[in-house]
């Protein structure tokens, strides 16, 4: 089967801003990096008065990026081939100057950066992540996945280009946020990967969501000409119970059929009755999937969950047109953790009596409720039903 996966690009490219780290610039007056360097330590535009027939090689001594002028006031010049000249990593070195720097080199400037960041819409999260061999240069993408979905929903890329080498990492549920591998002599980040599972002690290069959250997006600082991300931030968002967000339906469904169209006397059958909140017997491959992301968060049957559904039930679904039962009028006992019990039903000769009782589902939950439906069949073919709000009054009839 071929699966579609459709590319967004939801990024934002504020305003370029002046790069914060400065360069290390170290310059030879000879070719091939010969005689006394000079380092010179550049963040804004650097005017080299005294040196402006001196430089005939230049390294970067730390940082990643550099642009070089002939000029004294960092202007562009129409040296290198119409561009500024400039070092941008990989390339950190330049052992003989063009022939329009050569022995002209006047002034030099630290590389501008951009911000983009990467969201995943609402209702999904990253679920994998895949990083550019290229020391991250391609950038980073992120997948977005629903909880109980194998597609993603989305594929956003930091640098607005597609992979085509790369490492990947997919959790099992949601990251929970990025480690950064830093290269500390250029000053920048080369490797990156994502954390699955959220963790009490990490260390100071984890960028991590708090326990609660998930991660939905990453924002960097990417530097022109070099392209290398020089940081790296998560962006998370709680992780909301599904009882609060599903959509709750109900119906009858069978507990038991008690035939008795051959007696001569009454029959009493035994049968167990389940009430309370719990996570559906029958559960789909999305429902699996959703168990499983929302598992790792501490969100299952119980307590929390009862609550929850509750609200959910009572706002959303109300009288229930379906079963006749009021969903905002159920007992405590309905939003507690599931308990069964073994209980009777006593059927007339010649009957069939079939129960059935109410069970609400909502995501992968399951709300099996003290009400049932007692539908007695006679031989004749005739039927009558009763609504019973509680087990007990059963083996009354």
């Amino acid at each position: 089967m071929n699966i579609l996966i459709i590319t967004v690009l939801l990024v934002v490219f504020p305003a370029i801003i002046k790069a914060t780290d400065p360069v290390s610039l170290e310059v030879f007056p000879y070719a091939y990096f010969q005689g006394g360097p000079r380092t010179f330590n550049i963040q804004s535009c650097e005017y080299f008065s005294w040196i402006g027939k001196q430089i005939a090689s230049v390294k970067l001594h730390g940082g990643t990026c550099a642009k070089l002028y002939k000029s004294n006031s960092c202007m562009k010049d129409e040296g290198c081939n119409g561009e500024i000249c400039h070092l941008a990593y990989p390339k950190v070195q330049e052992p003989i100057l063009s022939k329009e720097l050569f022995h002209n080199l006047n002034s030099a400037q630290a590389c501008a950066t951009t911000t983009s960041t990467i969201i995943c819409p609402k209702g999904t999260w990253v679920r994998r992540m895949d990083f550019g061999d290229d020391s991250l240069r391609s950038g980073i993408t992120i997948r977005c996945y629903e909880p109980g979905s194998r597609t993603p929903n989305v594929t956003l890329n930091t640098h607005g280009k597609h992979l085509t080498t790369y490492s990947s990492q997919n959790c099992q549920g949601a990251a929970r946020g990025v480690r950064v591998f830093k290269n500390t002599t250029y000053n920048f980040i080369p490797k990156a990967e994502a954390l699955c599972n959220y963790s009490s002690s990490i260390g100071p290069d984890s960028r991590q969501c708090n326990k609660t959250d998930a991660l939905v997006g990453i924002t960097v600082i990417i530097e022109e000409l070099s392209n290398v991300i020089k940081e790296i931030q998560p962006i998370c968002r709680f992780v909301e119970n599904p009882a609060k967000l599903c959509t709750p339906a109900d119906g009858y469904e069978p507990v038991v059929v008690c035939d008795n169209r051959l007696g001569f006397t009454s029959t009493t059958c035994q049968y167990g009755v389940t009430e309370g909140v719990g996570i559906t017997k029958t559960l789909t491959d999305k429902q699996s999937l959703s168990l499983n992301f929302y598992g790792e968060f501490g969100i299952g049957a119980g307590a929390s969950a009862g609550d929850a559904l509750k609200a959910t039930f009572a706002a959303k679904l109300g009288f229930s047109k379906t079963t006749d039962f009021d969903w905002s009028q159920s007992s405590s006992s309905t939003w507690t953790e599931q308990t069964s019990v073994q209980v009777s039903i006593q059927t007339p000769p010649g009957v069939i009596t079939r129960l059935e009782q109410v069970i609400g589902k909502c995501s992968f939950y399951e709300v099996d409720v003290n009400y049932f439906k007692r539908i007695d069949t006679r031989g004749n073919g005739t039927s009558t039903s009763l609504l019973v709000a509680s087990h007990e009054m059963l083996k009354q009839k």
